[in-house]
């Protein structure tokens, strides 16, 4: 498609969701999902705020806009999905459940890709006499091990 001189073609993204899709767009942002009954439930929620201040438009500022956008977008749509998807009210996640399910993924991901890693290389660095390239090399190393062995491992 070829843009007209001084018209700005339009900007969309999207996300997957449980049964769904999210979509953004410059003034909103739309959830769509499929209930287990097959009916399609649909939240649509205009972006105002932030995304419309002269902060948003600084390089900088834009790209932790932007990055907060789609982390608290995404949790947030991601979150209304997996309730529409819960057989009954028990089943809902929200407030404290949720805010503890993000504190310890968190928690999980920086010790086990970033503290672990290094805690480790640093042992055998000691142990070896290993110059300062080769703790950074194998924390690259074990990272990717961790990755590759708990692909495909889920817990239900």
């Amino acid at each position: 498609m070829k843009q007209e001189s001084g018209a700005k073609l339009p900007s969309y993204g999207g996300q997957a969701l449980i049964e769904g899709v999210l979509m953004r767009g410059r003034n909103y942002v739309v959830g769509s999902f499929r209930a287990p009954n097959g009916e399609i439930a649909q939240e649509t929620e205009q972006l105002t705020g932030i995304y419309k201040s002269k902060l948003a438009k600084i390089p900088f500022l834009r790209g932790l806009i932007v990055l907060w956008d789609s982390l608290s977008l995404g949790m947030k749509f991601l979150t209304i999905s997996a309730n529409i998807q819960a057989e009954n009210e028990e089943e809902e996640i929200g407030g404290s459940a949720l805010f503890f399910t993000v504190l310890f993924s968190l928690a999980l991901s920086i010790g086990l890709f970033f503290v672990l890693p290094t805690l480790i290389t640093g042992f055998f660095a000691k142990i070896f006499g290993f110059s300062t390239f080769c703790p950074r090399l194998s924390v690259l190393v074990f990272c990717v091990a961790i990755m590759l062995t708990t692909d495909g491992i889920t817990f239900s």
